[in-house]
C-alpha cells in the first residue's frame, strides 16, 4: 500500500501527483483542475465587479489546492425547524454559517474560502472512509447508478447560477424603487454594475453547460466537487447581499433580501420547468409492473389539465408555500401489472400532494386559510379524476359519492423550531373539515369546477367525506414521542369514520369498511380488507404506531392499502410531498408487489427477509421517487435516508434498505436540497 502521507507541510503538487498515483480512476484530474479554473476564473471577475475593483478578468487562476482531499459536509448554510435539530442531534453534521460576508478582493475571496477549515466528517453511511460511494457502471440511464452523480452535480450547479441570474433580473426591476436619493451618476453606476454582473454570469453558466456537455459517462462526483458545489450558493448569495448594499441597504437587511430574492427564483425556476409524468418498471418474479407518477399539468380528459385555474404543463413545487391557488407538488401515483389478458391490472392507486397549508402566510390569516381550501379542493378533483367512473357520472350532472382516506406524516409538535408542523396540520384538518361542511355542500354536495374533454369549465358536484389522519414518521415523532397526542385526537375521529366505533380486533368492522363488506365483494378482497383492518386495530390498540418497531411506515401504508381496497381515494402527504410522502408511496408499492406474488400480508413490525429488502431496494429506486425529488428541488435524493451517531435515533430504514449502495443512491444530492419557503419578508 502507498504510504500514507501525515505532514502537512507537503506541496500541493507533490501531493497530486501522489494522489493521481494512488487513485488510477482520477487519471482525469487535470482535466477537473482545469474546469474548475475556468469556472473560478469567471467568478474571480464577478467578485471584483462587486468590490469596485479593476474589471479586467485575471489571467491566472487564484484559487490554490488544498493539501488534502476533503470532504463534503452534509449541511450547508442556515438550516431551520427540523433540520436545525438533526443538526444538533448529530455531531457528525458540522454548519457551516451562510455569514454573507463580504470580500475586498478576489485574492481575498480566495483566502477566505480556504482559511475555513473543513471538520473531518466520519459518516456513518456505506460510504464511510471513502468520501462518495464507489463506483458503478450504469445500467439504467433514468436513475443514475451513482449515489452523488456528477451529471446531477454540473445540473445542480448550472440550476444554480440560472437562479442567481433570474434574481438579477429582478434586481434591474427593484434599482429604481431603492434610489433613496441617489445622484442620477450612481445610480448610473449601479445599474452598471448589475449588467456587467449578468453578463458574467451568463459567462459563467456557458462555461459549466461546456462542462456538462464534455462529460462521457456519469460518475460518482469526487469530494472537492461536491465542495465546490455547495460554495457556490453561498457565493452567489454573497454577491446578491453585495448588490443590494450597495443600494444603500444595512447588512443585515440585505443579506435577508438576498435570500429571499435567491429562494423566490429558484422557486420560479422550478415552477416553471415542464413537469411531464414519470413512468418507471419495476421487475419482480418474472413481472413487469409500471409505476406512474403523474402531475397535476397532465391530469386531462381533453388538450387542457382540469383544474380551475390551468397548470400549462408546469408545476407548483413543494417550496412554494404562498401558494393560494394551486395545491403543492400534486401527483397521481399508481401500480398496475399486465394480466394474463394483456390488460393493466391497477394494484394500487391514489393522490400523493404536499401539506395543504400555504405556510409561508401569516398564520390564521384569511389568505392562509382560503389558500389552504383551495388546495384541498384541487386534492379533490385529483382525487376524481383518479375514478374515472366517478368523473364520467359527475360530468353527466350526477351528485356522485367521494370518499377520501387523508394521511398526513407530519410532527406536530408545540415546539416551534420543530418547524410549525403543528399549524400546518391544524390548517390541513380545518380546510378538509370546511370542505366536508353542510355550509360548504350545497344541497349536500361539494361543488368543483373541472375542464372537461373539450376544455370548457363545467361544474360537477361531489358528496365529500373525508377521513383525516396524521401519524408522524420521523425519529422525533417515533423515538422521541413528539407531536402523537396531538396526531392522535385527529386519529381516533378518523378511526371511528373507516372502522366505526368499536375497535377490538375481534369486533367486525363498522363505519366505511363495515359498509363496504355488507355490498359482499369478492372472497379475496373481502380478506384482505378483513386482514388490514384488524391489523389497523391492533396497532391502535398497542399504540405501535408511535413507535418504530422496525417498520416506522407501518400504519399509514396499511390505511392507505385499506382505503383504495374498498374504494375510497387514499391521499398522502409530509410537509414537501417528496420525501416522507416518496417513502411512504414506496411501502406501499412493496407490499402490493408482494401480495401480487401470492405473498400474505405482513404483520406490522414484521421483518423483511432478504427477497423483501430486495424489493423495497428496487421500488424505492425505480418508483419515479426520485424523479418527483428532482422535479421539486433540482436534485434527486432522499433527506429520510440520513444516520446519527447517536444510534438508538436512528430509524428502521437502515435495516429494511439496508446501509449499503441503494442507502446512498436513496440520499444521493438530498445535502444540496436547500428550504426555499420564504419568499417574501
Amino acid at each position: 500500500m502507498p504510504e500514507v502521507i501525515r505532514h502537512s507541510n507537503v506541496s500541493v503538487a507533490s501531493m497530486r501527483k501522489l494522489f493521481e498515483q494512488q487513485s488510477p480512476k482520477d487519471a482525469a484530474k487535470d482535466t477537473l483542475v482545469n474546469e474548475r479554473n475556468s469556472l473560478n476564473s469567471n467568478l474571480n471577475f464577478l467578485y471584483s465587479l462587486l468590490d469596485g475593483k479593476d474589471s479586467k478578468r485575471p489571467e491566472k487562476q487564484t484559487l490554490t489546492e488544498t493539501p488534502e482531499r476533503r470532504d463534503p459536509p452534509p449541511v450547508y448554510g442556515k438550516r431551520e425547524g427540523l433540520e436545525a435539530i438533526f443538526d444538533k442531534l448529530n455531531p457528525l453534521e458540522k454548519k457551516q454559517p451562510m455569514d454573507g460576508a463580504q470580500h475586498s478582493s478576489p485574492e481575498a475571496i480566495n483566502a477566505a474560502l480556504l482559511s475555513k477549515s473543513q471538520p473531518e466528517i466520519k459518516d456513518v453511511s456505506p460510504t464511510s472512509g471513502q468520501g462518495v460511494a464507489p463506483e458503478i457502471a450504469l445500467s439504467d440511464m433514468n436513475v443514475s447508478e451513482c449515489a452523488q452523480s456528477i451529471n446531477e452535480l454540473t445540473e445542480y450547479q448550472l440550476g444554480v447560477i440560472e437562479t442567481t441570474i433570474l434574481a438579477y433580473k429582478q434586481l434591474e426591476i427593484l434599482q429604481p424603487m431603492e434610489r433613496k436619493g441617489r445622484s442620477a451618476s450612481a445610480e448610473n453606476s449601479i445599474h452598471d454594475h448589475i449588467i456587467a454582473s449578468r453578463e458574467h454570469l451568463a459567462e459563467l453558466k456557458k462555461t459549466t453547460e461546456g462542462k456538462f456537455a464534455e462529460i462521457k459517462q456519469d460518475r460518482n462526483a469526487h469530494p472537492d466537487e461536491l465542495m465546490d458545489a455547495a460554495k457556490l450558493r453561498k457565493e452567489m448569495l454573497a454577491m446578491l447581499t453585495s448588490e443590494y448594499q450597495k443600494m444603500g441597504i444595512k447588512p443585515q437587511e440585505a443579506k435577508k433580501r438576498a435570500l429571499v430574492a435567491y429562494n423566490a427564483a429558484r422557486t420560479d425556476t422550478l415552477n416553471n420547468a415542464p413537469w411531464k409524468t414519470i413512468q418507471r418498471e419495476i421487475s419482480h418474479n418474472g413481472n413487469q409492473y409500471s409505476s406512474l407518477q403523474r402531475p397535476a399539468a397532465e391530469m386531462k380528459l381533453g388538450d387542457r389539465d382540469i383544474f380551475p385555474t390551468a397548470y400549462q404543463g408546469k408545476g407548483i413545487c413543494s417550496s412554494d408555500a404562498n401558494e393560494t391557488k394551486h395545491a403543492a407538488n400534486l401527483w397521481q401515483s399508481s401500480l398496475s401489472v399486465e394480466d394474463q389478458f394483456g390488460q393493466q391490472q391497477t394494484l394500487f392507486q391514489g393522490i400523493r400532494h404536499g401539506v395543504l397549508s400555504p405556510f409561508a402566510l401569516p398564520a390564521r390569516s384569511a389568505e392562509r386559510i382560503e389558500g389552504a381550501q383551495n388546495r384541498a379542493k384541487e386534492v379533490v378533483t385529483a382525487a376524481l379524476y383518479s375514478r374515472p367512473e366517478l368523473m364520467a357520472r359527475a360530468l353527466k350532472g350526477e351528485t356522485v359519492p367521494l370518499q377520501l382516506v387523508s394521511t398526513s406524516l407530519l410532527t406536530p409538535t408545540k415546539i416551534s423550531i420543530f418547524g410549525k408542523e403543528r399549524e400546518m396540520l391544524r390548517d390541513q384538518m380545518q380546510a378538509w373539515q370546511t370542505l366536508c361542511k353542510a355550509e360548504s355542500q350545497r344541497d349536500g354536495a361539494l361543488t368543483l369546477t373541472v375542464h372537461n374533454d373539450k376544455g370548457e369549465a363545467q361544474e360537477v358536484k361531489v358528496a365529500l367525506d373525508v377521513a383525516a389522519f396524521n401519524f408522524g414518521v420521523n425519529e422525533f415523532s417515533l423515538k422521541l414521542g413528539l407531536g402523537n397526542d396531538t396526531s392522535d385526537s385527529y386519529n381516533a375521529v378518523a378511526l371511528n369514520q373507516l372502522l366505526g366505533n368499536d375497535l377490538r380486533p375481534e369486533a367486525e368492522p363498522g363505519g366505511w369498511v363495515g359498509r363496504y363488506l355488507e355490498g359482499k365483494p369478492t372472497p379475496e378482497n373481502a380478506n384482505k380488507v378483513i386482514t388490514l383492518s384488524k391489523q389497523l386495530k391492533n396497532i391502535w390498540n398497542g399504540k405501535l404506531h408511535r413507535s418504530d418497531g422496525g417498520e416506522p411506515y407501518k400504519t399509514p401504508q396499511r390505511l392507505m392499502m385499506l382505503a383504495y381496497e374498498i374504494g375510497a381515494v387514499p391521499c398522502w402527504n409530509c410537509k414537501s410531498g417528496k420525501d416522507r410522502t416518496g417513502m411512504l408511496d414506496a411501502e406501499v408499492k412493496r407490499e402490493a408487489i408482494a401480495y401480487h406474488n401470492q405473498q400474505p400480508l405482513k404483520d406490522p413490525q414484521e421483518r423483511l427477509n432478504e427477497k423483501d429488502t430486495q424489493l423495497l431496494q428496487t421500488v424505492v429506486l425505480q418508483s419515479g421517487n426520485l424523479e418527483v425529488q428532482k422535479q421539486n428541488t433540482g436534485v434527486k435524493g432522499n433527506k429520510v435516508a440520513k444516520t446519527f451517531k447517536l444510534s438508538s435515533m436512528n430509524l428502521s430504514l437502515t435495516k429494511r434498505l439496508g446501509l449499503g449502495d441503494v442507502w446512498s443512491k436513496v440520499k444521493g444530492l438530498a445535502q444540496f436540497a436547500k428550504s426555499s419557503s420564504k419568499r417574501s419578508l
